[in-house]
């Protein structure tokens, strides 16, 4: 229960501090962050998102926030790092201007993770071995999402992944690495490290500030250094 409890007030503490840190610096890195993990498609019938919410996005946000200490995080960290956490929100907008949402079987059955090309189905809740208290903490999504989008946030529908197959970790965030989701057979790839949590580089000659994920400068073609 106190395990619960915990990640609770930790989903409440992330949701919230995304609204009031807005001029920091480890909010800026967190906006570049979700930007990065997210595919949307908001065209004139469609409304689409795909956001792989990795670990990195949890260490961050509780670290800027700076109320929960170094064990609280951990056994956060702990409780999540079985599973790969994916959301999606998939409509189409009607000829009268409604939305028709996806329900959440349809999208199961439609999404995928790829691991050495082998197709990997999403944990089902009913059947498999999940965690309660990661199941509470997707469960207390919707009405903070709802709260703040409306029936987007309602219509959000959150998918677990094993974060291992074969023994091995399906993923490193922290190191050159990729990441497939593949949902109605379209691949959505991720190229890691991510740029939000690589030091920024300058060139030495035109004195521009470059993204970590460059190691020549595209303008003069100088050697970069991290900043």
């Amino acid at each position: 229960m106190h395990k619960t409890i915990s990640l609770i007030a930790c989903c409440l503490l992330i949701m919230s501090s995304q609204w009031l840190y807005g001029q920091r610096t480890a909010e800026q890195k967190l906006d570049l962050l979700t930007t990065e993990t997210q595919f949307l498609d908001t065209g004139s019938d469609k409304m689409f998102m795909l956001w792989w919410i990795p670990n990195t996005f949890w260490e961050l946000s509780l670290a800027m926030d700076g109320s929960m200490g170094e064990d609280e995080i951990g056994e956060f960290m702990e409780t999540l790092n079985p599973y790969i956490i994916v959301a999606v929100l998939d409509g189409n907008v009607t000829n009268f201007g409604a939305v028709k949402y996806k329900e959440y079987e349809e999208i199961q059955n439609s999404i995928f993770l790829l691991a050495d090309d082998k197709k990997i189905a999403a944990l089902n809740r009913e059947t498999d071995n999940i965690d309660p208290s990661v199941t509470m903490l997707l469960e207390i999504f919707k009405p903070i999402l709802t709260n703040m989008l409306g029936p987007m946030g309602s219509n959000m529908n959150f998918y677990l992944f094993p974060a291992e197959a074969a023994g091995k970790q399906i993923v490193n965030e922290r190191e050159e690495d990729h990441f497939t989701i593949l949902y109605d057979d379209k691949k959505h790839e991720w190229e890691l490290p991510f740029e939000a949590m690589l030091p920024l580089k300058g060139c030495s000659i035109c004195d521009k500030q470059l993204s970590g994920r460059y190691n020549f400068c595209p303008y003069d073609g100088t050697k970069l250094e991290a900043k």
